[in-house]
């Protein structure tokens, strides 16, 4: 018989049983996206699966740290304190718990 190795706390955890295709990943902001087998390889989740809906518009965020995000294919300097960027990037970083959405002007 074939066996694979079990990932024990995923399966065990009863909030990671099922992510629905087209939906958006909680820790990433990222879309859940199925794969064939064959195109796995050429599968880049932080370019693949950022979200059309992300994408050409920016958001105002805060954060604590300066940091470089690579989502869609795009190199994002996020500065410390207020910032505007890519909503892509924006989502990701709230979604980690890496920033905050700054108030509205």
């Amino acid at each position: 018989t074939d066996t694979a190795p079990i990932d024990e706390p995923v399966t065990t955890d009863t909030r990671r049983l099922i992510r629905l295709p087209g939906t958006l990943h909680g820790g990433s902001g990222l879309v859940v996206t199925p794969i064939d087998r064959a195109d796995l390889d050429a599968f880049e989740p932080l370019r693949d699966a950022v979200p059309d809906r992300f994408v050409g518009r920016d958001i105002r965020i805060e954060s604590d740290v300066e940091r470089t995000v690579e989502l869609n294919g795009e190199r994002v300097l996020v500065e410390s304190g207020r910032d505007t960027v890519p909503e892509f990037a924006g989502v990701f970083l709230m979604a980690r718990g890496e920033a905050r959405k700054a108030p509205e002007r």
